[in-house]
């Protein structure tokens, strides 16, 4: 199941088809995967793509869009919990595997303390019923979706705006380096991503290598956010002096890896960004010479494909 639209297929069908393939994707890992942890995050990743895709129509959706962004974003933080706590504590053994062996023993409180809020978390089993129910629930909202006629031309003022406003996270980002503006300029990356994979078959090589670099930018941004958290965690769990001398040589680690990262990431994006919305709207624009245009593909109703699923 490939995130993007395909050659020649028309754009309305192309949309009513991702949106159909992850609702699909989501259901079938929370319902019938056995892997638990993995099914949460897969499920969570077809929900933000399906916030991505709703962000390339947003002008089309009008004042609809933030209803049924808010519907999806409330699936997915469902999820966040039960997701969160788990990576917290991959993160924490993966940075603990770096100490020595003193250091590794002094740190068995502190993980203790983060298995109990793991433990905490909402039942799984009824989190994913719940998230299915609301999944299912939205299968037939595409079709009600005002596309007719809607080509690449009008989805670029929306793909234009993703990246503008991802230029104004990483100008935030670069000022206050803080947690809550790299948070937000990853979430604004990850739009941009979406929007480029989604029309991967109309680019040429050098927008195709965008789509890589973007991957890697929001991968080095989600990796240093669940540095943040685990700090931030693992802070409001250290009460005593006897626990920040335990930790502080693992937070000397975490912090240090939290810059390298941080310096990474907005060292990349700074190239990615670079260009100005205008110049870079103005050179998608000339990709349209090879449009995506209506196809065989385009008479088959993917309402019917969803029935089956």
């Amino acid at each position: 199941m490939a995130y993007r639209f395909r050659k020649n297929e028309a754009i309305p069908h192309a949309i009513q088809r991702v949106f159909t393939e992850e609702i699909n994707g989501a259901v079938g890992q929370l319902a019938h995967s056995k892997k638990r942890a993995a099914a949460v995050h897969e499920a969570r990743k077809s929900i933000k793509k399906i916030r991505g895709l709703l962000g390339l129509i947003r002008s089309r959706l009008g004042p609809g869009y933030k209803t049924e962004d808010r519907y999806f974003r409330r699936a997915a933080n469902q999820l966040s919990e039960m997701r969160d706590t788990a990576v917290m504590l991959e993160v924490f053994d993966a940075l603990a595997a770096k100490l020595d062996h003193a250091d590794i023993a002094a740190l068995g409180e502190i993980r203790v303390k983060l298995q109990r809020s793991q433990s905490a978390a909402p039942p799984e089993k009824q989190v994913s019923a719940e998230v299915v129910r609301l999944l299912n629930e939205a299968r037939p909202l595409a079709r009600s979706w005002p596309l007719e006629n809607l080509d690449l031309d009008a989805l670029l003022p929306d793909f234009t705006s993703a990246y503008r406003a991802g230029r104004k996270a990483l100008k935030r980002a670069l000022h206050h380096q803080n947690a809550e503006s790299l948070h937000n300029f990853r979430k604004k990356v990850k739009q941009h991503w979406y929007h480029v994979r989604l029309l991967e078959n109309v680019w040429d090589s050098d927008m195709k290598k965008r789509a890589s670099d973007l991957r890697d930018l929001e991968t080095w941004l989600g990796d240093q956010h669940n540095l943040d958290v685990l700090r931030e965690r693992l802070t409001a769990d250290t009460e005593t002096s006897r626990d920040r001398h335990q930790s502080r040589h693992f937070m000397a680690l975490l912090d240090n890896e939290s810059k390298a990262l941080r310096n990474r990431a907005l060292e990349a994006g700074e190239r990615l960004y670079d260009e100005k919305p205008g110049a870079f709207s103005r050179r998608l624009a000339a990709l349209w010479a090879a449009p995506v245009r209506k196809g065989p593909a385009a008479a088959e109703s993917p309402s019917a494909k969803s029935a089956v699923a």
